[in-house]
């Protein structure tokens, strides 16, 4: 059954399923999640070619690290995991392609 609920955030209304059960772990399988997904972006981020980062910065930037300082998805990954937002978009106009691999590892 659908009822309405605000979000965290004061959000809302919206319609969603009757909440999920949360075993005790939850927190804590949330937090690690969380953090593996922030280092694992960090190092794919660093790890960009010239081109690559080029790609991302739309031709302004070459040096990896201003895509790292820019383009930190790891916030809005834990708000999908809280449950404060649906889903968490990872979308560029030129370099879906640089951001699809990203996710896939």
């Amino acid at each position: 059954m659908l009822r309405q609920k605000r979000s965290e955030c004061g959000a809302g209304p919206e319609n969603i399923a009757e909440e999920l059960p949360r075993d005790d772990n939850f927190q804590n399988v949330v937090r690690a999640a969380y953090n593996d997904f922030k280092i694992r972006e960090r190092r794919f981020l660093l790890a960009m070619s010239k081109s690559q980062t080029l790609k991302l910065t739309d031709g302004n930037h070459s040096d990896p690290m201003v895509v790292v300082c820019h383009q930190q998805h790891y916030f809005e990954f834990l708000l999908a995991l809280k449950e404060v937002k649906p889903c968490t978009l990872f979308a560029h106009y030129a370099a879906q392609d640089i951001l699809t691999e990203m996710v896939q590892q």
